[in-house]
């Protein structure tokens, strides 16, 4: 199958649009705009992957498909949690291991780990919903409706260490529908995309530059959401501008910069930045580093920019270095396994 440099694009802006969003999560504009769509982008772009590689003869093939998955998503969370639950035990961070040892049994996930079994269950429900004998379109439907209703009962409540075990699975639950709606919305966009005849380049681009402008300018009504806690806000306003913001994000990559090298490389190895620049104390580091830097602006976009940059470096040495000595850490080793984000 011939790789989409495109999708690798989008991948790796989301995921340099994620770190930023960690520099400074503050109320402003830059944090709201960032939270309303980048987390949202990588389930979007996640049903694409599962509409490219969609095999129809492996239709009855769910559950192996299912534990081809959890292998790709299970394994480097519960390694990773593993060292993640080491470094704080090294660390004597008695408080935080606990949170991390019962975030990592409930599945929550400590810190951006909760995405990968997010992912994971999202991707359950989409392959048995879009396999079984509802049509995709009511079960999309039925699963939209249902996180609306979780949605108003579930906004934002676990934001506090203290809740309780039953208010955890229930932000799990809500956060894997939300998922999920987000894997339909990428898988069907995509296939209508391939199904009908194409406009210009120029045309879509234009169609991203409006969709992109439009969210830009509306993105600000919501105030600051969080997909990890389900903080969502408005509900229906948060869905147009995590649906807006991600598709204009995908229309301007396909139809404006098809290919870079740098959005790529962190594109296809987006997962390692995923499970290591916030679990661990990357991002602090780097910020600390630039503040006795003696050119620090004390301006918060261009600071937040300098860190950012200082990140991605960092990233891509344990990039090289786990891709190249320890890549066991992320995948499964032997035939048939690679990693998957």
């Amino acid at each position: 199958m011939k790789r989409l440099h495109w999708i690798d694009c989008v991948k790796g802006l989301a995921m340099i649009l994620v770190v930023l969003g960690h520099i400074d999560m503050g109320g402003h504009f830059l944090c709201v705009w960032l939270y309303s769509f980048h987390v949202p982008l990588f389930f979007v772009i996640s049903g694409v992957l599962l509409a490219v590689g969609e095999n129809k003869e492996a239709v009855s093939a769910v559950p192996a498909v299912i534990l081809k998955k959890g292998k790709q998503l299970l394994y480097p969370y519960f390694v990773f949690s593993l060292l993640v639950i080491l470094y704080l035990g090294i660390r004597g961070l008695g408080g935080e291991l606990a949170l991390a040892l019962r975030d990592t049994v409930c599945f929550n996930g400590y810190s951006t780990l909760w995405f990968l079994p997010a992912l994971f269950f999202g991707e359950c429900i989409f392959l048995l919903l879009h396999h079984s004998k509802i049509p995709d379109l009511a079960g999309s439907v039925l699963l939209f409706l249902l996180t609306l209703l979780l949605s108003l009962c579930n906004n934002g409540v676990t934001e506090t260490a203290s809740v309780g075990i039953g208010s955890i699975l229930l932000n799990l639950f809500n956060r894997t529908c939300i998922a999920a709606v987000f894997l339909f919305l990428g898988y069907h966009a995509f296939r209508l995309s391939q199904n009908r005849p194409q406009p210009s380049r120029r045309i879509m681009l234009a169609v991203g530059i409006a969709l992109f402008c439009f969210h830009l300018t509306i993105c600000a009504a919501n105030g600051w959401a969080d997909m990890h806690f389900c903080k969502v806000n408005n509900p229906f306003l948060y869905y147009l501008l995590a649906c807006t913001g991600s598709l204009s994000i995908i229309l301007l990559m396909q139809n404006g910069i098809r290919k870079c090298r740098v959005l790529e490389y962190f594109g296809k190895n987006s997962l390692i930045v995923l499970v290591t620049h916030l679990p661990f104390p990357i991002v602090g580091y780097a910020r600390k580093a630039w503040e006795m830097l003696p050119c620090d602006t004390g301006i918060r976009y261009v600071d937040d920019l300098a860190v950012c940059v200082i990140v991605l470096i960092t990233e891509v040495i344990l990039i090289e270095v786990i891709n190249r000595f320890v890549p066991f850490l992320i995948s499964i080793p032997g035939p048939g396994t690679k990693r998957s984000l």
